[in-house]
């Protein structure tokens, strides 16, 4: 069921249809906030208010707008009074910030400096691919990847930090940074 399907069948109340929503998004709104947080109960929370929220305002749901994208603002807005509440996490009020100092950009623009970080990550040899394609496109953790690749979880950072390395001479540090912030 795509987006705008799953976003209708919400607004008209179906229970299944939330279901499957939470099942395609919980893992990613978890990555994100647990990215800024570094607290797993912090992140599991910031997860479960963001689907009560969803469920609460279904009836306000526009499903032309995205479902994962409606889904990541509310989450990004926790995440955010989290932040500012004062628990401790690690530099990640630093971490939102500058992921949003990069609001400026134009769609057109921030498509055309992924690509770039696409044909960039393209030219690496196919296990770092692989890894970091797992790492910023589907949010999963070293262990997940290893599990995946049938590798140990430290070959998947020594092969994330070489690519990370590789990718800062081909792009530039400054993009790269940029490029990760809007992956992410």
């Amino acid at each position: 069921m795509t987006d705008t399907e799953l976003a209708q069948e919400i607004r008209q109340d179906n229970h299944l249809a939330f279901a499957m929503a939470y099942d395609k998004y919980h893992r990613q709104l978890y990555a994100f906030a647990y990215r800024y947080t570094r607290t797993g109960s912090a992140a599991e929370d910031i997860v479960q208010q963001a689907f009560l929220k969803l469920w609460e305002n279904r009836s306000r749901l526009d499903p032309q707008s995205g479902l994962g994208g409606y889904l990541f603002t509310i989450s990004r807005n926790l995440t955010l009074n989290v932040l500012r509440s004062g628990i401790p996490t690690d530099g990640a009020w630093e971490r939102m910030t500058e992921r949003d100092s990069a609001g400026f950009l134009n769609e057109l623009e921030r498509r055309d400096l992924l690509d770039k970080l696409d044909q960039a990550i393209g030219r690496l040899s196919p296990q770092k691919i692989a890894v970091c394609r797992m790492k910023l496109h589907e949010g999963l953790s070293n262990a997940e990847i290893a599990e995946r690749l049938h590798i140990s979880v430290n070959t998947v950072k020594v092969l994330y930090h070489q690519s990370i390395q590789q990718l800062r001479k081909m792009i530039g540090a400054g993009c790269l940074l940029l490029l990760l912030l809007l992956e992410n």
